[in-house]
C-alpha cells in the first residue's frame, strides 16, 4: 500500500510511520535522501516492533554484492584482495561500502560530488567518516587517479563520468558495475573496449542487470514469514547468498552473473533464505 507523505521533515516522518504501525507488518521506506534516511531508519527500527527497511540503501547494495560474489565464483579470485572505487557517497553507495566490508573487502575509496573522501576533509557527515574509518584505501587526488590499478568500479552517481581511458587504467579483467540510470557512468560497450571483463548496469536492456528488485521482494516476504522485528545483517547476507546461488554453475558466465530481476521464482528463494536466517 503506497503511502506518500507531504513532508521531508525527519521528526514528522518518524511520527507518521509510528502512528500507522498497527496496520502493517513491514515498513518499506523509499526515496528519502541521505543523510536524513539513515537517522529515520535507525530511529524507526529502534522504536517500532516491525521491520523498517530503506530499499534505496540495502536493496541496491545486496544486488551489487551478489554480483561480485558470482564474479569471484566464476573467476576464482578472492574478493578480499581487490581494490574498489565507488563513485557516489549517498545512501546506496554508503550501504554498499558497509556490506563490502562484511565480504572482507577493505580497500575501498569513494568519491562524492566534491571529490574523493579523505580524512583531511572537514565537510563529511558521520556516515561518510565511518566508512573512512573502516577502509584501508589511500585515495588518489581525484576519481581518475583513484581508478588506476583498481579491480572494481561501482558507479552510483551520474552518467558519463568515466572515460574509456579511466576504465583502461584499471587492472586486467576489471569489474565495472556502472549503475547510474538511465545512462550509466560508462556504457557497457565502452567499458568492454577499454578492457573490462565483468560488466553490469542498472538497465534491463543489457546483460547483468544490477537492480534492487533482485533483493527486496524476497527480503520483505522472508522477514514477514518469520515475523522478524528487524532486517538484520545475517538476513541481508543470506539474501546475497541466495541471489548469487540462484545462478547455477552451468548458467554462470560473464554475461550471466545475476538472475533476471523479473524471474517470478527468485523472491521465494530469497524469502526462504531470509526467513531461515531470521529464525536462526
Amino acid at each position: 500500500m503506497p503511502i506518500c507523505l507531504n513532508t521531508t521533515d525527519t521528526e514528522e516522518i518518524i511520527r507518521t510511520v509510528k502512528n500507522i504501525e498497527p496496520s502493517f507488518g513491514f515498513i518499506f521506506l523509499e526515496d528519502i535522501a541521505a543523510p536524513r534516511c539513515f537517522e529515520i531508519e535507525r530511529r524507526l527500527n529502534a522504536e517500532l516492533n516491525i521491520p523498517v527497511f530503506h530499499d534505496d540503501q540495502h536493496g541496491t547494495a545486496m544486488a551489487i554484492c551478489a554480483g561480485l560474489k558470482n564474479v569471484a565464483r566464476l573467476s576464482g579470485r578472492d574478493l578480499s584482495s581487490m581494490k574498489v572505487v565507488i563513485s557516489g557517497a549517498e545512501a546506496s553507495a554508503l550501504a554498499t561500502a558497509n556490506l563490502l566490508f562484511e565480504l572482507g573487502i577493505t580497500d575501498i575509496c569513494m568519491a562524492d560530488s566534491k571529490g574523493m573522501l579523505s580524512k583531511d576533509r572537514s565537510d563529511l557527515n558521520q556516515y561518510k567518516r565511518a566508512v573512512l574509518e573502516r577502509s584501508s584505501a589511500t585515495p588518489g587526488a581525484d576519481l581518475a587517479s583513484s581508478m588506476r590499478g583498481a579491480d572494481i568500479f561501482i558507479g552510483l552517481s551520474r552518467a558519463g563520468l568515466v572515460s574509456r581511458d579511466m576504465a583502461a587504467s584499471m587492472n586486467p579483467d576489471a569489474i565495472v558495475f556502472a549503475l547510474a540510470n538511465p545512462d550509466p557512468e560508462i556504457m557497457p560497450e565502452d567499458a568492454r573496449a577499454a578492457g573490462a571483463r565483468y560488466i553490469g548496469t542498472g538497465r534491463f536492456d543489457y546483460p547483468n542487470c544490477v537492480n534492487n528488485l533482485l533483493a527486496f521482494p524476497g527480503i520483505v516476504k522472508g522477514a514477514m514469514r518469520a515475523r522478524a522485528r528487524h532486517v538484520t545483517l545475517a538476513m541481508k547476507l543470506a539474501a546475497i547468498d541466495a541471489i548469487a546461488g540462484y545462478v547455477t554453475d552451468e548458467q554462470l558466465s560473464e554475461n550471466y552473473l545475476l538472475p533476471n530481476p523479473l524471474d517470478m521464482n527468485l523472491p521465494d528463494t530469497v524469502a526462504a533464505a531470509v526467513a531461515a536466517a531470521a529464525e536462526a
